[in-house]
């Protein structure tokens, strides 16, 4: 009589699954729409999903000597570009015409959730 001995089952352990390293949203181009609004061009697709308006702001001394806040109003030209619409919330404070962005902007980038950190006196046209 031949015996088979019986087949134990042996789990396999598998590794967890690294996380994917949170790499930050590089802002490309910046082009004021003079009055009406400002397009941002980043390295990626982005998502404006959770937009807070109220972070960025442009300081347009230069040709309207107003200084505008983004309403909310956002139009995504590609998945990389967005074009924000802006209203005027008082006098510009020097005679060149820059953006100013918080670090909680609220634009991600829709691959893995990289965050803005925003821009600080950051002259127009950009580059």
């Amino acid at each position: 009589m031949l015996l088979i001995p019986p087949i134990v089952y042996r789990p396999r352990h598998r590794r967890a699954a690294r996380p994917r390293a949170v790499i930050p949203l590089v802002l490309v181009a910046a082009v004021y729409d003079q009055a009406v609004a400002i397009q941002l061009t980043f390295d990626r697709a982005i998502d404006v999903a959770g937009l807070v308006a109220s972070q960025i702001i442009v300081d347009d001394g230069e040709f309207e000597g107003h200084r505008y806040q983004a309403t909310g109003e956002v139009d995504l030209f590609n998945p990389e570009t967005a074009y924000l619409y802006m209203q005027s919330i008082g006098p510009a404070t020097g005679d060149e015409t820059f953006l100013d962005a918080g670090p909680g902007t609220g634009i991600v980038a829709l691959s893995n959730g990289g965050a803005w950190a925003g821009a600080s006196h950051l002259l127009l046209p950009f580059p």
